[in-house]
């Protein structure tokens, strides 16, 4: 049970990296497509969207915390938000209109910030998570280990003590 918990947390902090790669693969690809307008860019950001969302419902489904799973709720809103901008932008450049380039780029920059800073303190949680289970291990392995010097010394004493009864009886018993 316990190799499972910790297989668990080493799963989620795997799974932690990797939507933070593949968010940074989207906000790349998505600069790429709206420097060069290239379509292979614009899919590329797609299977990068649908990794990401894959790996965040991976680490809702693992997530017995309320405090991550809280995080984790930010990290999916600053996504969805960044992709909300990102969405629009495309419209315009499809559409070949006019818009406020500058002021799309600066909220999507501030939403990418945002996102970055909530996947950075999930990767804290899941870490400081993971090292307080192993202190609670090394904790209980310490007293486990106090415990079997304790028992294995009161089970020499009482039987150097037995065996003395018995010495002394059988002396006792031996003499007329």
């Amino acid at each position: 049970k316990t190799r499972a918990a910790l297989d668990g947390d080493h799963r989620m902090i795997g799974y932690q990296e990797a939507l933070t790669d593949t968010f940074l693969s989207q906000v790349r690809y998505g600069g790429k497509y709206i420097i060069t307008h290239a379509e292979d860019r614009h899919e590329q950001l797609r299977q990068f969207k649908s990794d990401f969302v894959r790996y965040l419902d991976e680490l809702k489904s693992l997530s017995h915390s309320e405090e991550i799973a809280t995080s984790l709720s930010r990290i999916e809103r600053f996504h969805r938000e960044y992709h909300e901008l990102f969405d629009h932008e495309v419209k315009y450049i499809r559409a070949k209109q006019n818009y406020a380039q500058s002021r799309y780029g600066h909220e999507r920059d501030k939403t990418f910030d945002s996102a970055l800073s909530e996947l950075q303190r999930l990767k804290v949680l899941l870490q400081t998570n993971l090292h307080d289970k192993l202190e609670g291990l090394d904790q209980a392995a310490r007293t486990a280990r106090q415990i079997a010097v304790a028992m294995t010394l009161t089970v020499v004493l009482l039987g150097t003590w037995v065996s003395l009864k018995i010495s002394k009886s059988i002396a006792h018993s031996s003499r007329p």
